[in-house]
């Protein structure tokens, strides 16, 4: 009997996904050849290179994270924003035309959706900046990434022929079930957590009378790619999905703190406040910056909550050890923005 997808080990898991991968293969016809893992997180996304396409990423889906429709509103915002000239992955259809093939397992958890991406030469955003040795170059990188928001932005407020079909993120948590209520957090997490969600709880109810539309929804630095000719692009539009804007732009922010500055050391509050500005002013100089800083705060505590009900609902063992540490870091945070604010 094939075990469940969630009963298998990390390097168990990754063998089960390549195994997709070349069920799925036909698909696309030809042959790919050695796999190698470029990440094996919520997805499976490997590096290969095929007959028939030449050098491919190629993503297997975890079954419980997503649906077609939602799978074939990333395709088609792809093609869409590919053909206006923004810089993102290009799809490979297969060769029936849909944006992914499937995979019937057994397992009923295991990924079954296999997409196909060209391959684009470049170093992540994230790596760029981590070997950054100026200031003045992160600054500018981080502009840069707001420039690619506001661009993104601008496609959808006007465009909603995908709407009906997408993902929506109109509270803290998303379409994801509640775990919180469950996991065995630390005590000194419970009073903080509690005001956070009830400050989201808030933010997203007054929200979701304003204009939703359709964000990249994970807009961090190791979702950009740095290609040769310096110019910046997005990828992994996997989480996209119906929402206020300023959410997005949350998400963006409660990012810029996680990369260290160029002397190697975490980054000061005043330092974050530069890059946030960076990053409103790069957005800026293409449309108006939606949001302040008091409005921005509950967003960028709610990707905070919804990161925290992730981990603590994923069914690898392989985090457990992580998760009580990780809670204590949560804790240091909302304890700082709920009392300091947006650069404690």
């Amino acid at each position: 009997m094939t075990q469940r997808l969630e009963d298998l080990t990390r390097v168990e898991k990754t063998q089960r996904a390549e195994d997709i991968v070349r069920a799925a293969w036909p698909a696309w016809g030809g042959t790919v050849g050695s796999l190698r893992v470029l990440g094996d997180g919520f997805n499976t996304v490997f590096c290969g290179a095929s007959s028939a396409h030449g050098r491919v990423v190629v993503r297997v889906h975890r079954r419980d994270g997503r649906s077609v429709g939602a799978m074939g509103v990333e395709a088609q915002w792809l093609e869409r924003l590919d053909g206006r000239g923004v810089q993102v992955p290009r799809l490979i259809r297969a060769a029936t035309g849909a944006p992914y093939a499937t995979v019937e397992t057994i397992d009923p958890t295991a990924p079954r959706w296999v997409s196909v991406f060209a391959w684009q030469e470049g170093q992540t955003l994230a790596g760029h900046l981590n070997a950054a040795n100026s200031e003045t170059e992160l600054i500018r990188r981080v502009g840069q990434l707001g420039a690619l928001a506001a661009r993104l932005h601008a496609d959808t407020s006007g465009f909603h022929a995908l709407d009906s079909e997408a993902a929506r993120h109109d509270n803290v948590l998303g379409s994801n079930r509640d775990a919180l209520t469950q996991a065995g957090i630390p005590a000194r997490l419970v009073e903080p957590l509690h005001a956070a969600r009830t400050i989201c709880d808030a933010t997203f109810a007054a929200a979701i009378s304003q204009p939703q539309q359709l964000c990249h929804a994970d807009l961090h630095t190791g979702n950009a790619l740095v290609y040769p000719d310096d110019s910046l692009g997005l990828i992994d539009f996997d989480d996209c999905a119906l929402m206020s804007p300023a959410y997005d732009l949350g998400i963006a922010v409660f990012y810029l703190g996680a990369f260290k500055d160029p002397d190697g050391l975490p980054p000061t509050g005043d330092a974050i406040e530069r890059r946030v500005e960076a990053f409103a002013n790069g957005y800026a100089g293409m449309r108006p910056w939606p949001v302040t800083d008091e409005a921005l705060l509950p967003f960028v505590i709610a990707r905070q909550v919804y990161l925290l009900n992730l981990f603590a609902q994923d069914p690898n063992t392989d985090y457990e050890a992580d998760f009580l540490p990780y809670c204590e870091r949560v804790a240091d945070r909302l304890e700082a923005w709920l009392s300091r604010g947006l650069y404690p």
